[in-house]
């Protein structure tokens, strides 16, 4: 039981270390220079003007 109760604990971490780390690589900006907040220092990304996105 005290396998199971371990083998349980291990996947829910795994699986709340692997989400957290997908959500941190996903970035929603729009086609001008767009500032994201949340380090020391804020970060600058720029996408070239022929880079569109399909209407979800």
């Amino acid at each position: 039981m005290k396998r199971v109760t371990l083998l349980v604990t291990v996947v829910g971490v795994a699986i709340l270390l692997a989400s957290g780390v997908a959500l941190a690589a996903t970035f929603d900006g729009t086609l001008g220079p767009d500032i994201f907040v949340g380090t020391p220092v804020p970060t600058t990304f720029e996408v070239a003007a022929a880079t569109t996105r399909s209407p979800v």
